[in-house]
């Protein structure tokens, strides 16, 4: 019914302003109904206390003013009668009339005695009346008497219908104000989200650098434009990192398709010898190798995009797995002439997987070794530290320019971009990989680096009993 949240707002704005405006009336009107009517009744009993002051019982009789039996004041009407119902006095202003005694109002007022009874009564077509009934015994050896002070309430009903009357004019006029101010209003508070859902709508893959306004980033739609904001700036980190990937990778699998292509083409220009075919089937072969490198390290930094990495977590000794690795790649270190050292004095057991592992301590040492020119030194350490194990790798290699460290962990990234490749004949994946490898086991990855003299790769992985309650 109500879609919009404008005609939510102005409906329960209105809802509540209605509710208050009536509970408000019924408040104020009653309020005033019970002071008035209070009045009328502590006026009738100071006045039937006046005149049961003036009287007195003599020689069997009661004495009443003589001054035209007048004993009202202003609209009081009163009224003598003894208890069985024979008027002896009543004041001039009732003419002929008298004042309602029938049996159940001497029955009351015999029960309530000299405290009075009160009632509201109707007297013939007029206004009702406000009537006190007062039992006066006199000394006890007289006769019982009854006075009767009463008041007219037409004073009292006008008063009331005329509050009356204004509150029935004055609450439907406040409540068309108050959805007046309801429209505009919401109007006011909601026009800041129209503008962020058309500057939104505005926003596509070639205008991520837009922005929503932040009229005042201290209210709540300032915050939700600023959370908004926050979102469309990781989406542009992200898409920009998307297509620059793409187009590192494209050029990545370009280069080694381009050598292949060019080796096969020449090698059927022409008849040539079994050493020439066999070059270029060895040259095509390592080409071939590259590839599949390459398409591997894509698909498993793709499966860790998507989330469907599943590793499987096992205790680890990971000083034995660092020994294992190190014996493997202890030949390659040799033939570019670099000291390769492992120290791992402690034998920490993390929770992980062993393949996952393996490779990011073996792409870490990779890392090393193709960096670090002969007659260098790469140096592979394990300890504890704290409820972690701290896992080094540090060289003395070329070294990372200190703006560049922070890029070290992005896809295709390579310091030293002109010769890296040319040295290395890596991805630039590497890397990138080792820190999802680290983001999966909750572990936290470091890197220091001096030009010239060398970089440090540390990594925190949680130690088994810590890492179990995590995961």
């Amino acid at each position: 019914m109500f879609r919009s949240i404008r005609a939510r707002i102005m409906s329960w704005h209105l809802l509540v302003t209605a509710l208050l405006i009536t509970a408000f009336s019924l408040i104020l009107f009653s309020t005033v109904a019970d002071s008035l009517y209070r009045g009328v009744d502590m006026t009738l009993l100071s006045k039937a206390a006046e005149i049961n002051s003036g009287l007195d019982f003599e020689a069997g009789r009661w004495n009443f003013p003589q001054e035209e039996n007048d004993f009202s004041a202003a609209d009081l009407l009163i009224q003598l009668s003894d208890l069985g119902g024979n008027i002896l006095a009543r004041s001039a202003n009732l003419g002929k009339k008298r004042l309602p005694l029938n049996a159940t109002i001497r029955a009351q007022a015999l029960k309530d005695g000299p405290a009075g009874s009160l009632a509201t009564v109707s007297v013939g077509q007029g206004p009702p009346l406000r009537l006190l009934t007062v039992v006066d015994t006199g000394d006890g050896t007289s006769a019982g008497l009854l006075v009767q002070v009463g008041i007219s309430l037409k004073r009292v009903e006008s008063t009331l219908g005329r509050l009356r009357f204004w509150l029935l004019i004055i609450a439907p006029t406040l409540l068309l104000l108050s959805s007046l101010g309801s429209f505009f209003l919401a109007d006011r508070l909601l026009r800041p989200l129209k503008t962020m859902a058309q500057t939104a709508e505005s926003i596509g893959e070639r205008s991520l650098s837009e922005r929503l306004p932040v009229a005042n980033p201290e209210d709540e739609i300032g915050q939700l434009a600023g959370t908004f904001n926050r979102m469309f700036g990781r989406l542009q980190r992200a898409f920009e990192q998307q297509k620059r990937f793409v187009s590192d990778a494209s050029h990545e699998l370009r280069t080694p398709l381009t050598v292949l292509r060019g080796q096969l083409e020449v090698a059927l220009r022409r008849r040539r010898s079994a050493q020439e075919y066999r070059q270029v089937l060895e040259t095509s072969l390592g080409q071939a190798e590259r590839l599949s490198r390459l398409v591997q390290e894509l698909l498993l930094l793709a499966r860790a995009d998507s989330g469907k990495w599943q590793p499987d977590f096992q205790p680890i000794e990971l000083a034995q797995l660092c020994a294992e690795i190190a014996g493997e790649i202890k030949t390659l270190a040799e033939q570019r002439q670099i000291t390769l050292e492992v120290a791992c004095a402690k034998r920490p057991v993390v929770y992980g997987d062993p393949l996952l592992l393996r490779r990011m301590i073996a792409n870490l040492l990779d890392n090393a070794i193709q960096y670090t020119q002969p007659g260098g030194q790469v140096r592979l350490s394990l300890e504890l530290q704290g409820d972690r194990a701290r896992l080094s790798v540090a060289d003395t290699g070329l070294g990372i320019p200190a703006e560049e460290l922070s890029h070290v962990f992005e896809r295709f990234y390579r310091a030293d971009q002109a010769r890296s490749q040319q040295r290395t004949g890596g991805t630039g994946l590497g890397l990138a990989i080792v820190r999802e490898i680290v983001r999966v086991h909750q572990g936290q990855i470091e890197v220091e680096s001096t030009p010239g003299e060398g970089t440090i790769f540390t990594v925190r992985l949680p130690l088994y009993r810590t890492a179990t309650r995590s995961h």
